[in-house]
C-alpha cells in the first residue's frame, strides 16, 4: 500500500510485453502478404529468428545495456531537471544518431554522410547555447565552492 512503481520497472515490463506481441505477430502480419503462405512462414520463421538472435546475441545484449541505459538516464534527468530541459536533450539528440549512423555499423553498414547533417547540429547547437547564455553567465560569475 502506498508504494510507487519505479519508472524502470514499468519501462522493462512495457518493452518486454511489447517486444514479446511483436514477436507473435509478425507471421500474422506475413500471412497477410499475399507472395507468402501462413504455414510455410510460421514454421521457418521462428527457428530462423532463433538462430539469428544466437549469432547476434552480443550485438543484442549491447543495444538493450544502451537502451537501458538510455532511458534511466532520460528518467532521472526528467526527474531532476524540467520536460524542456528533455525537449532540448532530444533535439541535440537526432542529428548526433544520424552521424552516427554515418560509421560502417556492424550488420548495417554505413548510411551515406551529408553535411547538411553537421550543419543541422551545428545549428541545434548555438541555438541550445542562445536559449541557455543567460544561465552559463550566471554559473561563470559565481564564485566557485
Amino acid at each position: 500500500e502506498g508504494e510507487c512503481l519505479k519508472a524502470e520497472v514499468v519501462n522493462f515490463g512495457t518493452a518486454l510485453w511489447q517486444g514479446l506481441g511483436l514477436a507473435l505477430l509478425w507471421p500474422l502480419a506475413a500471412a497477410t502478404t499475399p507472395s507468402v503462405s501462413a504455414p510455410m512462414v510460421a514454421r521457418e520463421y521462428f527457428p530462423a529468428a532463433i538462430s539469428t538472435l544466437r549469432g547476434a546475441a552480443p550485438l543484442l545484449a549491447t543495444y538493450l545495456a544502451v537502451n537501458l541505459g538510455y532511458t534511466a538516464v532520460t528518467t532521472s534527468v526528467l526527474k531532476r531537471l524540467s520536460a524542456v530541459v528533455l525537449l532540448l536533450t532530444n533535439v541535440l539528440n537526432v542529428p548526433l544518431v544520424s552521424l552516427f549512423f554515418c560509421l560502417d555499423l556492424p550488420l548495417l553498414g554505413a548510411a551515406p554522410f551529408r553535411w547538411s547533417f553537421v550543419a543541422g547540429l551545428s545549428v541545434i547547437i548555438l541555438g541550445l547555447l542562445t536559449y541557455n547564455h543567460r544561465s552559463f553567465r550566471r554559473a561563470s560569475a559565481s564564485p566557485s565552492s
